[in-house]
């Protein structure tokens, strides 16, 4: 079926080898590095993390580790129509590299080859106008802390080493979207290198209909090597985290469930059922615990922060609640290295959308959350309702927009012998959500391997209709095919 990793290229193909004929040939018009097995420098280039960054040496998600042919990194957008053109020729189906956070892996090819953006991460803020433009190997990390240089803040996700690209490529929500929506509601332009190895500009008043695709549908269509974003003010910020044990889940979000409803749209909302992690101020009997946690980030005026986050500090008996005023930018890295944020975890994922959070559904959580076999992994709930629910589902590619909350499982750990268990639970616990699950999905937490309709419901069908047809004008022959795919209209 279209859409799964068959068929997209993405588990282990033929290998080949790239000939010094071939690599003389990229060499005319590719200045960037590139690497081949063997060559020095190959090892650190097939990972994602960066030499000299404390992630380096790792896949974000070891289950995908691979042996690219050839990695290249472009340093220039005129580098990355070489290497679109280089893979169009020789028969290449390349990966694309921006952050490298892809939780199903993309972001490497066995035996193919990758491009990675990891030397584009510029941002160049616009304060006047308020708005940024992020290179497409940029991390979330890289735009918040130039973008709070002024005061200024773009809609980013939870994670500060997440790349920009990916994250706003397939939709995009984090702590701004219950006042600014998704990430591709801000964005304003991007410059994309399609199939043919032409770099084109989509926005209002370029190309509209790449404007239009890129805004949700994945990687499908070029790779791209700028986004323009609307910025907001953001400064300091008033967060809250309070804990109870998880035994306390079921209690806890019917409460979470009622006092979040109707909460400014200031108020950014987030439970979790997670270990207490090492090195963050908790107690030592506490950690290692599972609790669920509740997040509150009031980036309102912050004089209000305290009295808008009390309702749920006054809840029962917690074990813990850290509050503090803090920079926005802080903020968005406070989720690193909790459970299995960091490179280097063996992940698996699923994930689905809820208009609502029914008792049925929360009892289920309650059951299955506290079982997760490892220690480093999460389940979240994550509020989304405002003004993405409010867009016309036509206006970008995401139909997904009437989600009240963002339902998130993931499991992490280290050794493969411990595969079997842990993907026995993300399985078994999605399933028994399942039936509670009535949005959609939202594309980027999905794991490699889903069939096309589980994809497809991220759109809606006309959206969907449109985005086949539109592949086939721009990459007809799916040329752009390891991500969740789009594959072109066959008329």
């Amino acid at each position: 079926m279209a859409g799964t990793d068959t068929d997209t290229g993405a588990t282990d193909g033929e290998r080949r080898a790239v000939s010094d004929a071939e690599l003389d040939k990229l060499r005319l018009d590719f200045r960037g590095p590139v690497f081949r097995p063997g060559d020095p420098g190959y090892a650190d280039a097939i990972t994602v993390g960066r030499p000299a960054e404390q992630y380096a040496g790792f896949l974000w998600n070891a289950r995908f580790a691979a042996r690219p042919a050839l990695v290249v990194r472009p340093a220039t957008a005129a580098d990355v129509v070489a290497a679109v053109n280089f893979a169009r020729e020789g028969g290449w189906f390349p990966a694309v590299r921006g952050g490298g956070h892809s939780a199903a892996g993309y972001g490497t090819a066995d035996g193919d080859l990758v491009i990675d953006l990891g030397q584009l991460r510029g941002v160049q803020v616009d304060a006047e106008r308020r708005t940024a433009r992020v290179a497409g190997g940029a991390t979330g990390w890289d735009f918040d802390r130039n973008a709070q240089l002024f005061g200024l803040a773009g809609v980013g996700g939870a994670i500060s080493h997440t790349g920009v690209g990916g994250f706003a490529l397939g939709g995009g929500h984090g702590r701004l979207t219950r006042k600014h929506g998704f990430a591709v509601d801000n964005l304003v332009a991007a410059d994309v290198v399609t199939a043919d190895g032409e770099l084109r500009r989509a926005a209002p008043d370029g190309d509209q209909d790449l404007y239009w695709a890129v805004r949700g549908g994945g990687g499908n269509f070029g790779v791209v090597t700028s986004l323009e974003f609307r910025l907001h003010p953001v400064g300091q910020v008033w967060l809250e985290m309070v804990w109870w044990p998880a035994e306390q889940a079921a209690e806890v979000l019917r409460f979470w469930r009622e006092w979040s409803r109707g909460q400014p749209p200031e108020m950014a909302m987030s439970s979790i059922v997670v270990a207490a992690p090492h090195g963050r101020g908790f107690p030592a009997e506490l950690v290692g615990r599972r609790f669920v946690a509740v997040t509150s980030l009031w980036h309102g005026p912050v004089a209000d922060g305290e009295a808008a986050t009390a309702g749920m500090r006054n809840f029962g008996r917690p074990a813990l609640t850290v509050s503090r005023v803090t920079s926005y930018g802080a903020a968005q890295s406070m989720n690193d290295g909790i459970a299995n944020a960091d490179f280097g975890y063996r992940n698996g994922n699923k994930t689905g959308y809820l208009t609502e959070l029914t008792d049925a559904a929360i009892d289920v959580y309650a059951d299955w959350a506290p079982r997760m076999p490892s220690s480093s992994g999460l389940v979240e709930l994550f509020a989304l309702d405002g003004p993405a629910n409010r867009v016309d589902p036509a206006v970008t590619p995401l139909g997904a927009r009437s989600a009240r909350f963002n339902h998130i499982i993931s499991a992490g750990w280290r050794e493969p012998s411990e595969d079997e268990a842990n993907l026995a639970w993300v399985h078994g616990f999605h399933a028994a959500m399942t039936p509670h699950y009535d949005a959609g999905v939202y594309l980027n937490y999905l794991d490699r391997g889903e069939p096309a309709e589980v994809i497809a419901a991220g759109y809606g069908p006309a959206n969907w209709t449109r985005l086949r047809e539109l592949k086939r004008r721009y990459d007809p022959c799916n040329l752009f095919r390891r991500n969740h795919n789009i594959p072109p209209d066959v008329r």
